[in-house]
Parts: C-alpha cells; sequence; structure tokens
C-alpha cells in the first residue's frame, strides 16, 4: 500500500505545473486563512502545505513550502490523499496536506467529510482505480477522495465508548484489582473501518489496610535421640509457629509444637535364678514322700524387653523312702464321757466316749486295733425312783 501511495504521489505531481518557482502562502499561527496574503517561492523538490493545528489560543494554521517526501511520509506532516477520519469527524483540527499548484493552499483541510458522499472533483476516481487500485488496502484514503466510486459512504473507524465505572472494592484489608470496560460503539466500525486500537479492559489496585496473618505450622524435625540406651524410651520431635508467624493480631497456631513416641530399645538386662532354697519338710517320715524347694528370677531381675529365666522355679523331690518298721496298732486311753443329752431326772438318755487307734498308730503293714472306737451308755435313769422312794419314807 506505501508503494500505492508513493505512485499516486508522484503522478499527482506530474499532473500539475511542477516548476522550481511553485509559489504558496506562507503564514504561521494564524486563525483566519484569509488574512494571509504573504507570498513565497519554493525551492526545487518543494510544494505547498496547509496545517491546522491547536494552541493555547484555539485551533491556528501553518502554511508554507515542504519538501516532496513530507508529503508522501504518512509519519510527517501528511501525504497528498490523507487526513485522519476521525479527525475529520470529531475535531478541525491537527490536519495536514500538500499540493503543488501556485498558491493552492489556501484551501486545504476543508473537503467534505465522508458523509457527504462526494467524490474529490481534482482526482479521477476511476482512472486512478485502473492505475493504482485505489479503492483496495487503504480504505481510509479511499473513503476520503472517492467514498461514492469505492462505495465507501459508509465508511467508519471504530472509536472507543466512554469507561464504565469502576467495578466494586469488595475487601475490607488488604488489597485486591478492580476492573473497568469500554466498548468499540462510539462509533462501531463499518464499512471496512478500523477497529478501536487499545485495550478494551483497564485495571487499577483497590489497597486497605493490612490484612492480620494467622499463624502456621511449620514442618515438624526430625525425631530426636531416644532418651534411654536400652529398654523402652521417649523420643521428642518439634515444630514452629512460622509458616506465616502471626503477625498483626492474627490468631497463633492450634495445637501442639512437641510430640512424642516410644522409642524400644533391646532389654538392657536378661533375668537370673538365685540358688535353690533348703528342701522343705518331708511329707512322710518312712515308705516315700515328697519335699520341694524353689528359686526366684531376681539375680537379677530381668529389665523392661529383657528376657526372662529359662527353666520351673519350684523344684520336687522324693523323701524318706526307707520302708516303715511293721508296727500293730494300739488304743489311746478312753475320753471322758459325753455331757447327758437329758437332764431329768429317771428319763434317761445316752452318752458316749471316744478313742483313737494311735498308740501307737499302725504301720503300712502292722495290725488296726481291736475293738471299737466309741463306747455308749445310758444316763440319769434310775436317780428319778429312788428319789421318789426316799420322798414317802420321810412322810
Amino acid at each position: 500500500m506505501e508503494r500505492h501511495v508513493l505512485e499516486l504521489a508522484a503522478l499527482l505531481f506530474l499532473l500539475v505545473s511542477g516548476s522550481d518557482s511553485l509559489e504558496c502562502y506562507s503564514c504561521d499561527g494564524i486563525h483566519d486563512i484569509t488574512t494571509c496574503r504573504n507570498i513565497t517561492t519554493c525551492g526545487a523538490n518543494q510544494a505547498c502545505y496547509h496545517r491546522m493545528r491547536a494552541d493555547a489560543s484555539g485551533n491556528v494554521m501553518d502554511v508554507g513550502c515542504v519538501d516532496h517526501a513530507m508529503c508522501v511520509d504518512p509519519g510527517s506532516i501528511s501525504s497528498l490523499i490523507g487526513r485522519s477520519l476521525i479527525q475529520l469527524r470529531q475535531t478541525s483540527s491537527n490536519c495536514s496536506e500538500c499540493c503543488s499548484t501556485d498558491r493552492c493552499n489556501d484551501q486545504l483541510c476543508s473537503h467534505n467529510l465522508p458523509s457527504a458522499c462526494v467524490d474529490d472533483e481534482t482526482v479521477d476516481c476511476a482512472k486512478m482505480s485502473s492505475l493504482f487500485n485505489v479503492c483496495a488496502g487503504n480504505y481510509e484514503h479511499a473513503a476520503m477522495i472517492c467514498p461514492r466510486f469505492c462505495n465507501l459512504c459508509n465508511f467508519t473507524n471504530g472509536n472507543w465508548a466512554d469507561w464504565s465505572s469502576w467495578s466494586s472494592c469488595t475487601i475490607t484489608c488488604g488489597s485486591t484489582t478492580q476492573m473497568r470496560t469500554r466498548t468499540c460503539t462510539n462509533p462501531a466500525p463499518a464499512s471496512h473501518g478500523k477497529n478501536c486500537q487499545g485495550p478494551s479492559t483497564d485495571y487499577t489496585s483497590c489497597v486497605r489496610d493490612s490484612c492480620p496473618v494467622d499463624g502456621g505450622w511449620g514442618s515438624w524435625t526430625t525425631w530426636g535421640s531416644c532418651s534411654a540406651s536400652c529398654g523402652v524410651a521417649l523420643q521428642h520431635r518439634t515444630r514452629y509457629c512460622d509458616s506465616p508467624p502471626p503477625a498483626r493480631f492474627g490468631d497463633h497456631c492450634f495445637g501442639d509444637s512437641l510430640d512424642y513416641r516410644t522409642c524400644i530399645l533391646q532389654g538392657c538386662t536378661d533375668g537370673g535364678w538365685t540358688t535353690w532354697t533348703s528342701w522343705g519338710t518331708c511329707s512322710a517320715s518312712c515308705d516315700g514322700g515328697f519335699h520341694q524347694r524353689s528359686r526366684q528370677c531376681t539375680n537379677p531381675p530381668a529389665s523392661a524387653y529383657g528376657h526372662q529365666c529359662d527353666g520351673p522355679n519350684v523344684d520336687v523331690g522324693a523323701c524318706n523312702t526307707q520302708q516303715c518298721p511293721q508296727t500293730d496298732g494300739g488304743w489311746t486311753a478312753w475320753s471322758s464321757w459325753s455331757t447327758c443329752p437329758s437332764t431329768i431326772l429317771c428319763v434317761g438318755g445316752i452318752h458316749q466316749r471316744y478313742r483313737e487307734c494311735s498308740n501307737p498308730k499302725p504301720s503300712v503293714y502292722g495290725q488296726q486295733c481291736h475293738g471299737v472306737s466309741v463306747d455308749t451308755q445310758s444316763c440319769n435313769t434310775c436317780q428319778y425312783a429312788n428319789i421318789q422312794n426316799t420322798s414317802k419314807l420321810s412322810l
């Protein structure tokens, strides 16, 4: 497209008289172009130009001579075939145009707006289209010169609508981001018009007072050493409330900072037997009996998880196994008579006496005592009759 612009500029310069003594109006900072009557003669390779700009006093105009290269460079004053349509629609300032006939720069920047849809009478749009395809590519320039021919009467570059209100800042502490948006609808682009340039979303920070920081536990340390070298012991580990530490009245960490567990080591001491005690009394004096002895697993006692003593703690053995001598049994003396169960005279009762076959006790093969071990007889039987007869005699 840049090549087409250069070719179009060259053609326009060839169509007009291009003598080295081109005359142009020359004034700076004027408000009314009709007041400028200064004429200047341009040098070789120069054209007339007209520029509208804004300063503190309002819109002013500059007219004079400018190098040809400035007329075809869109980045400088302007080109022969264009101004910004947005500028044309919104303001009459910031317009720059060139021409190449004597005193032609008093009526520049006053073309019809595209909305009038009138082709530039100084340009043969059909010829420009056949030579340079003016209707294609740079639609903005085409809409300025040949809007009707190029069917660009509705050409509109997009323009941003106003920003929306900022989104609400809902936080009570800390910081967050607020957002606002805008749409490319003032106007929306139409008929090959350019879309709006720039972001449709804008962000800003909403900062409140710093929030409280609640404490968080760090990782547990490794387990410490056991508290003993054998048996059962304890070991512990720690953690700290530093991930993060509490700040600005935040809560401290909940829970314990110490953790314990048991550690079971090898037994410190195995148990050992004491010496056997002396044998106890024999259960029989002859013909075989039993006696026993004992020992304790306390020499030393087994520590926690140490081994207990192996073997029994009680030993039983035979004793007095010699045969007892053969002895026949003999009675003991009779016991005293038991109390008579009846206390009424001459009614009668029975009382008893006892003896045992243990004087001596018969041996295993000795004879048992002959006779009975219990003797009974009547008691309180005759005394009442004797008392009655005695009473009669006394009468």
